[in-house]
């Protein structure tokens, strides 16, 4: 039975045939190369950034939006901000904290 090309299997991992032997090479490990593409950052850093940025950006949201939304069920309230966070942390505050701490992330 032929061994299958280079595929990415279902738990994140890829088999590179290059001996027509798999060998199992973890997506996530920083060690592995990936061809055209900068290094990743370290988890741990863009933890930190993300925690120490997201909570501002919900105690924004929800005390600006309580009055208004003070009515709702928390479930209904929660509908309402969370997707407003999630756009303002993903198109502005992620491309704003990559340009600011860029250097330091990719350290």
């Amino acid at each position: 039975m032929p061994l299958p090309g280079p595929a990415t299997a279902s738990c994140g991992a890829a088999f590179i045939d290059c001996t027509r032997r798999p060998i199992l090479v973890h997506m996530d490990d920083p060690v592995v190369a990936r061809p055209g593409r900068a290094p990743a950052p370290t988890r741990w850093k863009l933890w930190l950034l993300i925690v120490v940025t997201l909570y501002p950006v919900i105690t924004v949201a929800v005390t600006v939006a309580a009055p208004a939304l003070d009515r709702l069920p928390v479930y209904a309230r929660f509908a309402i901000i969370v997707p407003i966070m999630v756009a303002v942390m993903l198109w502005i505050v992620v491309p704003l904290l990559h340009r600011l701490c860029g250097a330091w992330l990719m350290r």
